[in-house]
């Protein structure tokens, strides 16, 4: 049993591009990354993306459950309407958003300075 966890762990690391192409197939919009390793000793990334409604975050919580759960931290955690999910993925922060709390809580403007585009990334 260790190997075989310690195989998938090590087959499934993460890093940020795996993680952007698999959000963006779960049709969320405005993504937004943010590289914050000089803010914060426990993380390089901020992944912040917005849904289209309850039902997106919560499918969009069970899919990234089943595909990254060796890779999240403790847990995934949201509100009860999923309006907002933070989940842990080690050194990256993903932030999953419903558009009005997204515009309420404005992290985009929080981590403004730290902004990469996407397509330096990918």
């Amino acid at each position: 049993m260790f190997k075989k966890i310690t195989f998938l762990k090590i087959y499934m690391v993460l890093n940020i591009r795996n993680i952007i192409k698999f959000i963006k197939k779960l049709e969320v919009k405005d993504i937004s990354l943010f590289h914050v390793y000089n803010k914060f000793i426990i993380i390089d990334y901020i992944l912040i993306c917005t849904t289209n409604s309850e039902n997106h975050s919560k499918f969009i919580y069970k899919e990234i459950y089943k595909n990254f759960k060796y890779n999240i931290n403790k847990k995934l955690e949201f509100d009860i309407n999923f309006k907002w999910i933070l989940i842990d993925l080690n050194d990256i922060i993903l932030n999953v958003m419903q558009k009005n709390t997204r515009n309420i809580y404005n992290l985009d403007n929080i981590y403004k300075r730290n902004y990469i585009k996407i397509d330096d990334i990918l």
